[in-house]
């Protein structure tokens, strides 16, 4: 699910850049897209049984946000380069990943 929602989102990033007008809007929606993909592929390398600090080792920064509630923490790193604003977001139980998902947030980069 996650792969699928990635597709979609670089598709729309990737149409965006076939439509760009001048050179200078073509090679950002390039760099948004591999920001994307970057991201995406980041967030699938996180494994199953990822503490928050191997979570945040395999994304290569702090998350954009953390919310704690008991034993529950969830953690939501923005997806650079987003047109819509999408969001990974990984929840750990008791310091194990149990849960992640892209949300739209709809905070479009």
């Amino acid at each position: 699910m996650l792969a699928y929602r990635a597709l979609a989102v670089v598709g729309l990033v990737a149409a965006c850049a076939a439509g760009c007008a001048s050179p200078a809007g073509s090679q950002k929606a390039i760099e948004a897209a591999q920001n994307v993909q970057n991201d995406i592929n980041r967030g699938e390398r996180v494994p199953r049984n990822a503490t928050p600090e191997m979570a945040q080792q395999v994304m290569g920064r702090e998350p954009d946000g953390v919310e704690h509630r008991g034993d529950l923490e969830v953690q939501y790193y923005k997806i650079r380069g987003s047109a819509q604003g999408e969001t990974l977001r990984l929840a750990f139980r008791g310091g194990t990943l149990f849960s992640k998902d892209i949300i739209q947030t709809g905070e479009g980069q």
